[in-house]
């Protein structure tokens, strides 16, 4: 069940910083279209929340995933 639960925290989180690229490369898009300065402080918002969510994905998730994993190999090791 605990692994069900890191599957699940990495595809959220995954899926929450595809997300925010894909909003990053619209408003750089737009940004060519229009040369609106409102939309490059946009495109610097996103990069910023992009940076946070990179850094919270490879800080908090990716540690989580790999302690359920050894905590798996350990529990299966005893078995062996």
């Amino acid at each position: 069940m605990v692994f069900m639960k890191s599957d699940s925290l990495v595809s959220d989180a995954l899926k929450k910083i595809k997300e925010v690229e894909k909003d990053l490369i619209t408003l750089k898009n737009d940004y060519l279209a229009k040369q609106d300065p409102a939309l490059k402080e946009k495109i610097e918002e996103k990069r910023r929340e992009l940076d946070r969510l990179r850094a919270y994905y490879k800080d908090s998730v990716m540690p989580s995933c790999n302690e359920s994993y050894e905590s798996k190999r350990r529990r299966l090791s005893k078995w062996d």
